[in-house]
């Protein structure tokens, strides 16, 4: 098994998120797309190769079928990163109807517009801002993606459903960037198995 990229990665929790994006609802355009990327895990690039018709708000399903990278200074779109990258995500109700809201903001913009008109840049930038105002530890912005896996580890969801929204190519992927994580939910299985082991001895 690879090493773990443990050492390399920011997270922020649920809380703190919410912390940063309360101190950034100034710019409307920058609270969405990091309130997207927290609750998808996208990758910075899917995020704004997005066009508007990419998000079904009637079915609730998110289409990542590109990638945008910035060559030269001009913006490339093309395909993702690998064949399972391209991907459909299931949202929340809370999350389609934060996009709602941002998308009756869009004013003559049509469906094949881009639906975050920044560079990643322009979004490093933000999310240093914001977490400073905000009092939080700085991440990058790549780092969103890593906090949402985190937050489907800690809420139990198997490795093979995580992988698959991560886009990732392969399983092992996976397991080998977030094994720490992994590890401390393991010992959170064990916990659980002891308060059911005595709940039956009472």
């Amino acid at each position: 098994m690879g090493k773990s990229k443990s050492g390399n990665m920011g997270i922020w929790s649920q809380d703190e998120m919410e912390q940063f994006l309360e101190a950034v609802k100034d710019k409307p355009v920058i609270y969405y797309a990091f309130f997207l990327m927290y609750w998808t895990g996208l990758r910075v690039g899917e995020l704004l190769a997005l066009n508007i018709n990419d998000i079904d708000l009637e079915s609730g399903v998110l289409s990542v079928t590109k990638s945008l990278n910035r060559v030269k200074s001009e913006d490339i779109v093309s395909e993702p990163k690998t064949q399972r990258s391209i991907r459909k995500i299931h949202l929340p109700k809370f999350v389609v109807e934060k996009m709602k809201e941002y998308i009756n903001m869009l004013y003559g913009r049509t469906g094949s517009d881009r639906l975050f008109a920044v560079t990643k840049s322009h979004l490093e930038k933000e999310i240093k801002r914001g977490a400073e105002l905000a009092g939080l530890k700085k991440i990058r912005v790549h780092d969103l993606r890593h906090s949402h896996a985190s937050l489907l580890i800690s809420k139990g969801v198997d490795i093979a459903t995580i992988s698959n929204r991560l886009g990732h190519e392969k399983i092992s992927t996976t397991l080998n960037t977030y094994s720490h994580m992994f590890e401390s939910s393991a010992a959170g299985v064990a916990n659980m198995l002891d308060d059911l082991y005595s709940g039956e001895e009472d």
